[in-house]
């Protein structure tokens, strides 16, 4: 098993294979990701809050809360294992300390604005899901 863990994956032909067959295969989860989302909820802010809050004068419901701890709960799962994933590939890259965990700071900062975003739509309203809804493109584009 010792050849998992050198820091040289070129060195090692299957495993450089491997690691490139998973990148290939966290686009196409992302991508996946992104899609189900622009589906469920559309693609601008006004349309979260919408899909999220509702709204009285057109009578769309609002979500209800379960169901937006259990969209959440799924979310996180899915960015969690993916943020994993990728970080241990990522520590891997030749690139400065600082930088390294300057990016992985971001990933989970980020991941923790969309989660909260979320949470707090019933109660802040528009403000909260538009930054939920910046948060995931920008999580998604890192």
């Amino acid at each position: 098993m010792k050849f998992i863990t050198t820091k040289k994956i070129s060195q090692n032909e299957t495993i450089a294979l491997l690691v490139k067959w998973m990148l290939v295969l966290f686009m196409v989860a992302v991508a996946l990701n992104v899609g189900s989302k622009i589906v469920e909820f559309g693609v601008t802010p006004s349309a979260w809050v919408l899909k999220i809050g509702g709204n009285t004068d057109e009578f769309v419901e609002p979500m209800a809360y379960n169901e937006l701890l259990f969209l959440l709960h799924s979310d996180l799962f899915l960015l969690i294992m993916l943020y994993v994933l990728i970080a241990s590939l990522y520590v891997r890259l030749p690139h400065a300390s600082k930088t390294k965990h300057s990016v992985l700071l971001l990933g989970v900062v980020l991941i923790l604005v969309y989660s909260v975003g979320l949470l707090l739509a019933s109660m802040v309203g528009f403000g909260a899901i538009a930054s939920a809804w910046a948060v995931f493109f920008a999580l998604h584009l890192l």
